[in-house]
C-alpha cells in the first residue's frame, strides 16, 4: 500500500484527489553571498545548501514537497515527489492552480 504525505502548508489536488497538509513542511537552507552592487542594485548571490526538516525514508511512503525543496533533494531520494505546477496544472479564472494533473519524481520505479 502507498501512503502520500502532503509536506506543504497546503492542500494538494492531484488528479481530483485531494491530500491535506501533514505538518511536516521541510525547507530549503540556503547560502547567501553579498556580492556587492549589480546593476546599481545590492546585490547577492544564493546557493542551496540542504533541505531541512525532511523525515527519513519509510517503505511505501512519499512525501509531497514544494517545487523548490524537490529540486534541492538528492537524486536518490525516489520517495520525494512534487506537484507539477507547469503548463498542465488546473488553474482558477485568477490564474491560481487550483490541482495538478500530473507529479514531478526523480526516478520512474513503476510505483
Amino acid at each position: 500500500m502507498i501512503e502520500i504525505l502532503n509536506c506543504t502548508p497546503h492542500a494538494l489536488t492531484v488528479c481530483g484527489k485531494t491530500f491535506e497538509p501533514c505538518g511536516i513542511i521541510p525547507r530549503v537552507e540556503m547560502l547567501t553571498v553579498d556580492m556587492g552592487e549589480y546593476a546599481g542594485f545590492p546585490a547577492i548571490a544564493q546557493f542551496r545548501v540542504s533541505v531541512v526538516g525532511l523525515p527519513e525514508p519509510k517503505p511505501g511512503v512519499f512525501l509531497v514537497v514544494s517545487g523548490m525543496a524537490f529540486s534541492a533533494v538528492d537524486d536518490k531520494r525516489i520517495d520525494v515527489i512534487a506537484p507539477d505546477t507547469g503548463e498542465t496544472a488546473i488553474r482558477n479564472e485568477k490564474g491560481q492552480i487550483v490541482g495538478v494533473t500530473r507529479i514531478i519524481c526523480k526516478e520512474h520505479k513503476n510505483v
